[in-house]
């Protein structure tokens, strides 16, 4: 029994010799966390980049042109001179203004205040956008302002306060009303172009 004790006892120690190859590839496959399979969904696209626009200055707003401003109806004489001439040139303005007025109370409104240049424009003016317009509305408005005007107090004086270059310009429109209007029309026209001067 002793005998049996004293055998030598070999134990199995495994040397600190490096890993081979293979069992290096073993080792890190065993080690190493499974790899997730690659993934079927598209990648989402590029976000697209945004373009920021340039500020704007704040500041007045642009004015409107004459032909576009607000009008009113003027309450008097004063109204109508200063609403004229603020617009100068600006015939579609002045059309504008008149078609506000109504025919029977333009004598009234005008009175013994109309002056020789005014009256003029204001006939020059009714003449010519009623004949650009061919609108029946349009003639029939102009007709009947031009029939109350002749019932103003200066009237037969303005009417011969015109020069004789701003007649003649007057007469061709005059003309073109008279070769154009027809039936009851034609005749208000021709009673009108003799009151006016445009025919005897």
């Amino acid at each position: 029994m002793a005998k049996a004790l004293e055998k030598p006892l070999t134990v199995m120690v495994r040397s600190a010799m490096p890993w081979t190859p293979h069992e290096a590839k073993e080792q890190g496959k065993a080690s190493s966390p499974p790899s997730s399979p690659p993934s079927s969904a598209p990648s989402p696209a590029p976000a697209k980049a945004m373009v920021k626009a340039p500020a704007v200055a704040a500041g007045t707003p642009p004015s409107p042109t004459r032909g576009e401003r607000a009008l009113a109806a003027p309450k008097n004489a004063i109204d109508f001179e200063l609403s004229w001439k603020s617009l100068r040139d600006d015939k579609d303005g002045k059309w504008a203004l008149l078609r506000l007025i109504d025919p029977g109370s333009i004598s009234a409104l005008l009175k013994n205040m109309l002056t020789g240049q005014i009256f003029f424009s204001l006939i020059e003016c009714i003449l010519t956008k009623t004949r650009e317009s061919q609108e029946p509305a349009d003639r029939e408005h102009g007709v009947a302002l031009l029939e109350n005007i002749a019932q103003t107090p200066r009237f037969k004086i303005n009417v011969l306060s015109i020069p004789s270059r701003n007649r003649k310009e007057l007469l061709g429109a005059w003309e073109y009303h008279l070769e154009s209007a027809t039936g009851a029309m034609k005749d208000r026209v021709t009673s009108l172009a003799k009151l006016y001067g445009a025919r005897k």
